[in-house]
């Protein structure tokens, strides 16, 4: 390997190939594992189906979101080229939470509002970048430093970049809650990732709703999936015709779009990554995008719409600035302060996982004399950034940071217990030495079985043991180094440390939220990759570096498409195929119809939940979830509550005891008609700690053996759907106090439409963790 200056690729079929070849390496990809649902030319069709529908709005935002970063040129000068972009994207985030709080992109006019918003950026985008090819034509400019990889390297390299990002699309292109089973089927998407949209889309506008305590999150990644739904011009709300409404309408594009815009990020990380290895560590900066792009865990988090990926991009951009402060500038301070302010706004847990790297390196790369000055100006800038999610809280709740600092504020709609029992799921109550175990060694006591939490974690594969020799030879290296090689050995000891130790003592310890820390990792190894390039000498250590990180770059690659692979028993792309319209019903709403009555029983005794709900129950049917709180798919009037929420049946309780009449009484009240309970969710709940006392299988039981007739069951996932009967109503002795306070508790059922002794019902006992809706 030399230093010469790697010559350019100029012509743009050959900038196109890895494109090329990562798309025809997606429909490969999505011939795997069909279930023999359908023939090749069905799968490529219906892959391509959904490529097309859900890519577009995923690259308008995308490249608009780049295009307000063009138009903040000016503010942005003496920061890092790959800056500009992540910039871009912290304003585009800002304007999409403050349009849906607003309702402007909820409302009736959403379409034009979102139109406007990311047409004004992706016109200012394509316009720098039709400019910027005239000024340079198709030539890439050199990179002084840069090494001349052998062909082999190059090959493997981009070869684990196109494997990865081929993963990353096609599993993108299910539809959500059928992949990975790490994420139980992507179960925080369902209850709020994408939910909230939904019941925002329906509402009108962007806010804390009493029954999903997520939607008090700054919601910054949700919002912009808000705009997807009205740039895709979803219904609103069901209608008589079709249930599927808003990201859930049609194939569920939107939703597609969603999981598509999340890996383009990711991507996009993995880009801005190796640019910022381009500046200061040239020699490695090859490994750095397929490095991080290669994890399993990035592949995985990526292809699902979650809000990770935002979060590791704005902490590129942020750690990128901090680097190029020498000067003591007070604007690059403030630039990295609000990147790192806008990813606190995409997911809370980065004022401990991110702030700490980004705040590291601004200080190291910063004169000491400057750091007072320095350190107010973050403080104030990051503050200001979280501004509107915080007033959008304190209005609601009178909390700016609801649930968290209760003691300090208000506990908002919540009581004491439900504050308590939300910070014991989100800590971890052992002590140092189990802390410190659990970053290595599995978790015994996991309900699910024994499997790791922490670097080890097969997700993770061996990037943590890599990084950690990779950083143990560069600091035993350091003799000779440049100052600037010492300067970043500092900065990636004092992160990853600052990362792993908030980690262990203000998270509940789970794998995922390690992935702030990968982009360190990576760049420990090109770091060292770079360090060994200075003087002939250390030429052999250079080699050795490139090569290993290559064939890690490749072996992440594989493991990541060989996981996918055995998604689902080995068909991970049987939801790809049969569409959206299996989880929603609507593939077979024009059919039932039109079959007799034997073979349409049939066919609905094979559908999913949420499809029977939405063929069978009227629109505007109100269905309680109970245990369940993933109603997604769900296109009649549902009632739900995440565990953490007030549940009905507390309320029941609370106000009526151990009668089961009475909660009857109660739900009629509240106008429920229906009740799909989820067992198996209820007893992993209560063993787990999380469950509301009163929310038991056992009272579930209770309810339904006293007062539901059981309409339709699902034991293999530990579900049933239950149509309640009417109580008759109470004598005078059983009527409650004047004093209760619960809601709908003086209004009186109606008189009882079936007099019959209910039918005693056991249902059957589901599996730890069950579907959680996928087709049957």
């Amino acid at each position: 390997m030399t230093t010469e200056t790697p010559t350019r690729p100029a012509s743009p079929l050959m900038l196109a190939a890895p494109a090329i070849v990562t798309l025809a390496l997606v429909f490969a990809l999505a011939l795997v594992g069909t279930g023999g649902t359908a023939g090749a030319v069905d799968v490529v069709l219906a892959a391509g189906e959904s490529l097309l529908m859900g890519a577009w709005p995923a690259l308008a935002i995308l490249a608009g979101a780049c295009g307000y970063g063009v138009l903040a040129r000016p503010i942005l000068r003496g920061t890092a080229r790959e800056v500009e972009p992540i910039f871009g994207l912290s304003i585009f985030l800002t304007a999409s939470h403050a349009l849906g709080w607003l309702g402007l992109s909820a409302g009736s006019s959403r379409q034009l509002v979102v139109l406007a918003l990311v047409g004004v950026g992706l016109c200012v985008f394509v316009a720098d970048r039709v400019r910027e090819w005239k000024r340079t034509g198709w030539v890439d400019e050199p990179v002084p430093g840069e090494v001349r990889l052998p062909r082999w390297v190059s090959l493997t390299l981009n070869a684990s970049f196109v494997i990865a990002s081929a993963v990353l699309v096609v599993a993108a292109l299910s539809p959500p809650g059928w992949l990975w089973s790490s994420e139980f089927g992507g179960y925080d998407a369902l209850s709020y990732h994408l939910q909230l949209p939904q019941e925002w889309l329906r509402l009108g506008k962007l806010g804390p709703l009493d029954h999903n305590v997520y939607s008090f999150l700054p919601s910054s990644v949700e919002s912009v999936y808000l705009l997807i739904a009205a740039l895709t011009g979803a219904p609103a709300a069901p209608g008589a015709g079709s249930h599927a409404f808003g990201l859930a309408a049609g194939i569920a594009q939107g939703a597609i779009a969603c999981q598509l815009l999340h890996a383009g990020m990711a991507i996009w990380s993995a880009r801005a990554l190796t640019a910022l290895a381009k500046r200061i560590a040239p020699a490695g900066s090859a490994l750095a995008g397929p490095l991080l792009i290669s994890i399993p865990w990035v592949v995985v988090v990526g292809s699902l719409a979650y809000n990770e990926m935002p979060l590791l991009l704005l902490l590129i951009g942020a750690i990128s600035c901090a680097a190029d402060n020498a000067d003591g500038s007070l604007k690059r301070a403030a630039i990295c302060a609000w990147l790192v302010g806008i990813a606190v706004s995409v997911k809370p847990t980065a004022i401990m996982l991110a702030a700490p790297g980004a705040g590291i390196t601004l200080l190291v790369f910063t004169p000491w004399k400057r750091w007072p000055a320095v350190l107010l100006v973050g403080a104030v800038v990051g503050a200001v950034s979280l501004l509107p999610w915080m007033a959008r809280n304190f209005h609601a709740a009178g909390n700016p940071v609801f649930p968290a600092l209760a003691d300090y504020f208000t506990s908002g709609p919540w009581t004491q217990e439900q504050l308590e029992r939300f910070a014991r799921a989100h800590r971890f109550s052992g002590s140092l030495s189990d802390r410190l175990a659990l970053t290595i060694l599995p978790d015994a006591t996991d309900p699910a079985g024994a499997r790791h939490r922490g670097l080890l974690h097969p997700q993770w594969a061996v990037l943590f043991p890599g990084a950690m020799v990779a950083l143990g030879v560069l600091l035993a290296t350091l003799r000779g180094a440049s100052a600037n090689v010492k300067r970043w050995a500092v900065v990636l000891v004092l992160a990853l440390a600052s990362q792993l130790i908030a980690w262990l003592f203000f998270t509940h310890i789970q794998a995922r939220f390690l992935l702030p820390i990968a982009p360190v990792a990576v760049l420990a190894i090109v770091v060292l990759a770079d360090s060994l390039s200075r003087g002939p000498e250390r030429g052999r250590g250079l080699r050795v570096v490139v090569w290993l990180a290559t064939l890690l770059s490749l072996g992440h690659a594989g493991w990541s498409a060989y996981l996918f692979t055995r998604e689902r028993a080995g068909h991970p792309n049987t939801a790809l195929v049969i569409g959206a319209g299996a989880f929603t019903g609507e593939s077979l709403r024009g059919q039932l119809p039109n079959l007799p009555q034997a073979q349409r029983d049939e066919v609905l005794n094979q559908v999913p939940p949420e499809a029977f709900i939405n063929l069978t129950l009227p629109h505007d049917a109100r269905v309680w979830l109970l245990g369940d709180a993933t109603p997604f798919y769900l296109g009649c009037d549902v009632t739900y509550n995440t565990t953490y929420d007030l549940s009905l049946l507390t309320a029941a309780v609370d106000r009526y005891g151990d009668n089961p009449t009475g909660w009857a009484r109660f739900l009629k009240a509240q106008k429920i008609e229906y009740v799909l309970v989820n067992f198996g969710e209820l007893d992993r709940l209560v063993r787990s700690g999380f469950a509301e006392a009163s929310v038991t299988p056992e009272n579930a039981n209770k309810l339904v053996v006293s007062w539901g007739s059981i309409v339709r069951a699902w034991p293999e996932q530990g579900r049933a759907l239950y149509k309640l009967r009417v109580p008759p109503p109470p004598s005078p002795s059983e009527l409650p106090s004047e004093s209760s306070s619960s809601p709908g508790a003086n209004e009186e059922p109606a008189a009882p439409s079936d007099s019959r002794e209910p039918t005693p019902e056991q249902p059957s006992t589901p599996n730890d963790m069950p579907d959680q809706g996928g087709p049957s």
